[in-house]
């Protein structure tokens, strides 16, 4: 539910302060579970399993089952909005959170949980948001902001290329279950294992940098194969299979679909062709191109194997039906070497926006 970490700072200001300050020691103060509980003990112990059940129960009724305070609850917010700012964190993540929870209670019939018992949300979220004007706070970061202020060092300039021996002491290989189970994967694992510098030490990353756009290169080439390979897969069942005294495949859903599967093979052959070329050429556009090609293939031999499912139909979901055998390859490929999201923001970075 939450987003960031703006928001989840906010959030846990605000219930550190319901915990140390307002909602659950004051209840639990006022609450008869404490002098039901010396009472009970005062009868020569006696705790039997029913005892400790109507217990426990009523502990959660008096804490969390009534309905919550509206002037603790904007106490709280006006806390936790000022411990989120202090952090370095947006004040505004608060708000957000409470936005979310109001949409969340607006969807329900009938008002069921926690969330349901939070009142005057509306007003709450208005008094937060007058309370980072009156009170100045400005703190903006989240997620990206915060991890970037901690990078102290560059990673990729420290970066050095072992190679080591196959057969070397130390060395542990784990076969891994994956998604794809064609394309075996293992965990490598070196203990005291001898080693030998590949290159010069401190420039590792130079030569690892080409090789994962080499590497991305190719996999998008057989990732546009892949989708080029489930599309005539779809359009041949569209032709084969007959419904209603006709084709599927004369169907206006499915002629979408198939065409929408074209359009985004061919433009991902495009990618992967161009992507090729300069890393044959030596080109000095292949890191662009490199993730260029990785995000797009990525992406259309996804949905190339999804919809080929969707045009199968029953027969699709099977074990007995090949399709999920590309639907996994194209779900474990699209992650393997980054995924879309990786490589368009990859992308934007090598391009310079």
């Amino acid at each position: 539910m939450l987003k960031d970490e703006s928001e989840l700072a906010g959030v846990l200001g605000h219930e550190i302060t319901h915990v140390t300050e307002h909602h659950t020691v004051d209840d639990l103060r006022t609450s008869t579970v404490i002098s039901e509980a010396g009472n009970q003990a005062g009868k020569g112990g006696g705790w039997t399993r029913e005892a400790l059940a109507k217990l426990s129960a009523k502990a959660f009724e008096d804490v969390f089952n009534g309905q919550f305070s509206q002037a603790k609850e904007s106490d709280s917010d006006k806390i936790g909005a000022r411990l989120a700012n202090k952090q370095g964190y947006s004040p505004h993540g608060l708000a957000t959170a409470l936005q979310k929870i109001a949409d969340r209670n607006a969807n329900q019939k009938q008002p069921n949980g926690w969330f349901s018992s939070h009142p005057a949300l509306k007003d709450r979220i208005s008094k937060v948001e007058k309370q980072i004007k009156d009170e100045k706070l400005t703190s903006k970061a989240t997620v990206a902001a915060r991890y970037k202020e901690h990078i102290t060092f560059d990673a990729k300039a420290m970066t050095d290329v072992p190679t080591v021996d196959a057969g070397a002491s130390g060395l542990t290989r784990t076969a891994l279950s994956t998604m794809d189970q064609t394309r075996k994967q293992a965990k490598l694992e070196l203990s005291g294992t001898p080693a030998q510098l590949l290159g010069t030490e401190g420039e590792g990353w130079t030569v690892l940098e080409r090789v994962l756009d080499l590497a991305a290169v190719a996999l998008a080439a057989e990732q546009v194969g892949g989708a080029q390979f489930v599309l005539e897969m779809a359009v041949q069942y569209a032709k084969d299979r007959v419904q209603f005294g006709r084709p599927i495949g004369s169907f206006q859903a499915i002629k979408h679909k198939c065409a929408d599967m074209l359009l985004e093979v061919e433009s991902g052959k495009s990618a992967a062709y161009y992507a090729s070329w300069a890393a044959a050429e030596d080109n000095d556009e292949l890191p662009v191109v490199a993730s260029l090609a990785k995000a797009y293939c990525s992406d259309a031999y996804f949905h190339a194997a999804a919809e080929n499912i969707q045009i199968h139909g029953g027969i699709g979901f099977t074990w007995e039906h090949d399709a999920h055998l590309y639907f996994k390859r194209a779900k474990s490929s699209e992650i393997l070497l980054g995924d879309a999201t990786y490589h368009r923001e990859l992308l934007a970075q090598r391009i310079g926006i």
